[in-house]
């Protein structure tokens, strides 16, 4: 009797200090597999600044396509999101995330007229986060406010793996809907129901990026000389926050209605099937969003 007792003390034991050690067990894995990674992996380059909404499902529509994730943020107040990525990556094996350690002017933003400091701009926040992976790296952008349709997204990839089998030197494009939440409903833009069409979504060798020029708006990739190619399937929905066009920027639920445009069938279809039960499983606040 007194053996079994003292069994069941030292399984005790061991059960808390496993759960009190959770974190160092999980660190020490995370660890382990940063030193094993193999070459030639699809890795997710992923920029965040207040995307409480959509970084959850984001990340999980993402997760299973790619076969590790880089997030970068900027060192600013934000809407909560840094702490909830934290959270998830931590739990997630095949997640990083990095700090940078200035304030980043967004795209469009009127600051952009002035000539600000090389460091406060995307260009150089992208570049921060190129550092992250190794030459063989396939750097696959993507954003924090798209949700990604899965299937989709890992047939993409797949395929891009059996046609660079003997020759890598592409920059392939990815597109998808230029989608956003107005009052409660998702629309279309009007004038851009496609966002990506100009290859500024894309998946390239790590070492054909030379790095990012500021351009009047926004960043632009710099790469060698490369064969360009689109896919023809769409990949997410864009759930933006403001409508934007030149320095101008106003908020989702302001922008009037004739320059949106509503789902087509298609569009709901792959919305209902791909989309909105990630919504509902992180319980955004966008998973009640009407379709009609």
């Amino acid at each position: 009797m007194k053996k079994k007792w003292v069994i069941l003390c030292c399984l005790c034991v061991l059960a808390g200090m496993s759960f009190i050690n959770r974190d160092f067990f999980i660190n020490c894995h995370k660890s382990l597999y940063q030193q094993t990674r193999k070459e030639g992996e699809f890795v997710a380059f992923v920029r965040v600044k207040n995307e409480i909404k959509t970084i959850l499902p984001c990340l999980e529509s993402i997760y299973p396509a790619v076969d590790h994730i880089v997030i970068i943020h900027s060192n600013e107040k934000d809407d909560g999101t840094v702490d909830v990525m934290r959270k998830w990556c931590h739990m997630h094996l095949r997640c990083e995330i990095h700090e940078y350690p200035h304030f980043v002017i967004p795209a469009n933003d009127p600051r952009l007229k002035n000539n600000p400091n090389p460091q406060n701009t995307l260009a150089a926040y992208y570049e921060f986060g190129l550092q992250f992976f190794r030459p063989e790296d396939w750097v696959v952008k993507l954003d924090a406010d798209q949700i990604y349709f899965t299937p989709i997204l890992k047939a993409t990839l797949t395929t891009i793996k059996k046609k660079t089998a003997t020759n890598d030197r592409f920059l392939f494009g990815t597109w998808g809907y230029n989608t956003f939440p107005r009052q409660g409903k998702l629309v279309k833009f009007k004038e851009k129901p496609n966002n990506g069409i100009e290859l500024d979504h894309y998946v390239i060798k790590r070492k054909y990026i030379s790095g990012y020029s500021q351009e009047r708006y926004w960043e632009k990739l710099k790469s060698d000389t490369l064969t360009n190619y689109l896919f023809e399937q769409s990949h997410w929905f864009h759930f933006a926050k403001t409508y934007k066009k030149g320095y101008t920027q106003i908020a989702a639920d302001d922008v009037p209605k004739d320059l949106t445009l509503p789902l087509s069938k298609k569009e709901i279809i792959l919305y209902n099937l791909l989309v909105q039960p990630l919504l509902k499983r992180t319980n955004s606040p966008y998973q009640n969003l009407r379709i009609e």
